[in-house]
């Protein structure tokens, strides 16, 4: 899913933007005279695999529960900020007859 959003500028209506517990730390606090825009991008998962030239695969990663927030402000770009959060990373070997299949876990107990 990918959502951007525009904040009114800073001292308007519109609120603080936060509450969302994935928000940017509101997203008008970007903005200091001009609008704010935020950008959200959510994967459930993504991969990526390295492949010999022969076509096996040597190794795989994959990232799951992939989130990107971006927010910056069209009154100074400098303070564009970004956020990524993964919720698990797992590294496989694909070498044939590996003693160690998947190199390394990291994320929520299975």
């Amino acid at each position: 899913a990918v959502h951007v959003a525009a904040a009114p500028q800073r001292g308007s209506s519109g609120g603080g933007g936060g509450g969302g517990g994935g928000d940017i730390g509101a997203v008008d606090a970007f903005a200091t005279g001009g609008s704010a825009t935020a950008c959200e991008i959510e994967l459930a998962g993504a991969g990526v695999s390295w492949i010999d030239e022969t076509g096996a695969e040597i190794l795989s990663v994959t990232l799951s529960g992939v989130a990107v927030r971006m927010g910056w402000s069209a009154a100074d770009r400098e303070g564009a900020r970004a956020e990524v959060e993964v919720a698990a990373v797992q590294i496989d070997n694909g070498l044939p007859a590996t003693p160690c299949p998947v190199l390394l876990y990291c994320g929520a107990p299975r």
